[in-house]
């Protein structure tokens, strides 16, 4: 992507067709970070919520691997705290790739759950004006960076993941009201 002027100038996306997931995952996944430079024209998108939204477009069985994978991680406490996570400018190292990943979608996993997708990216970009901890007070009424930790410990080790793996919620969830979170994706 090209960036001048608070508009994207030029969009492209290579992919080798014959590669695995090709079409069910990294088309879907590049795509989705094409839409979201069209919302952040004025700076990139942090790269927890790129990648944590683009793998909600990734197959059931892609987001489920990496799902698993961040449930060993945490179990062995290889994860960084949420505060780290958001503060990233730059991907991660190679050493902390998994957990990066894997934190980035279960925290927009929890931070879908408790609202809509309009909300979350107006948490992205209070976040990036005002800093995370005033955008979550003020967009999720989350008071403090442990409170957020708790509820995504709590998520991350859920059943949910196994859920937003299968790209719906359960009806029994916060967003069974109308006009909340996020559905079949």
């Amino acid at each position: 992507m090209q960036l001048e002027k608070g508009q994207v100038l030029l969009r492209r996306i290579n992919l080798c067709g014959s590669a695995e997931g090709c079409f069910t995952d990294s088309l879907p996944h590049e795509l989705t970070h094409i839409v979201l430079a069209d919302q952040f024209t004025d700076g990139r998108i942090p790269p927890w919520a790129d990648e944590g939204i683009a793998m909600l477009a990734e197959s059931p069985d892609k987001l489920q691997r990496r799902l698993n994978d961040l449930q060993g991680l945490v179990a062995m406490n290889r994860t960084m705290g949420l505060h780290e996570l958001m503060k990233l400018d730059q991907g991660p190292s190679v050493a902390s790739r998994d957990a990066f990943y894997g934190q980035s979608v279960t925290v927009t996993g929890v931070l879908l759950e408790r609202g809509t997708p309009e909300q979350l990216l107006r948490f992205v970009k209070a976040g990036q004006r005002h800093g995370y901890d005033q955008a979550l007070r003020e967009v999720y009424a989350i008071e403090s960076w442990s409170e957020l930790e708790s509820e995504w410990q709590t998520f991350a080790g859920s059943q949910r993941l196994r859920l937003l793996a299968h790209h719906s919620i359960p009806a029994t969830s916060a967003l069974s009201s109308p006009g909340k979170g996020v559905r079949n994706q």
